[in-house]
């Protein structure tokens, strides 16, 4: 379905699933290797591998894990670099 305002056409499809710039669960800014796992577990692919990967069966029925537990996550999270070092 075309939508025209002045001049500028909006395409819409409902189809289409927005995925947020950020985490719902970490808050860390999400990549374009995240949507896979976000739109899956609406998380990204860390909070993926780390909160829901170990707990799938409780994740599924609604779980989701305590501040403390995410704050755990976050501060192992910022200990990985996020910049990629090219070779001289």
């Amino acid at each position: 379905m075309f939508l025209q305002f002045n001049e500028a056409r909006i395409l819409q499809d409902e189809n289409y699933h927005k995925v947020p710039l950020e985490c719902p669960v970490c808050y860390f800014m999400m990549k374009r290797t995240d949507i896979f796992d976000y739109q899956k577990n609406q998380c990204c692919s860390f909070c993926s591998m780390m909160l829901v990967q170990p707990n799938k069966e409780k994740w599924k029925k609604g779980w989701r894990p305590s501040k403390k537990e995410i704050i755990k996550v976050i501060k192992n999270r910022k200990k990985i670099p996020s910049y990629i070092v090219r070779g001289l």
